[in-house]
């Protein structure tokens, strides 16, 4: 799934920075961070959703990414990792 960030504090500014270096979505408020501007976010939603050449170059590395991720087990693998490694602490 595309993803537009609007980041707030801390580990979400990367995470917005890392979804355009992956190139999965945008940056939804870099001007206005922590908060939000309206035509910018609009933009945001237009670029990753629209019918453009750039949405589908986006939408198509999103679906690419998910199916790496689903052959590695996704959420469920990590989340049984953090459980073997804190039923081993």
């Amino acid at each position: 799934m595309p993803q537009v960030v609007i980041p707030c504090w801390l580990d979400t500014l990367e995470f917005a920075n890392r979804v355009e270096w992956l190139g999965i979505g945008v940056y939804g408020s870099r001007s206005a961070t922590p908060s939000v501007e309206g035509q910018e976010l609009s933009q945001a939603l237009l670029k990753v959703l629209g019918d453009g050449v750039e949405a589908t170059q986006i939408k198509e590395k999103a679906k690419q990414l998910a199916a790496v991720s689903g052959k590695v087990g996704g959420r469920k693998a990590a989340f049984d990792k953090i459980i073997e490694i804190l039923e081993s602490s």
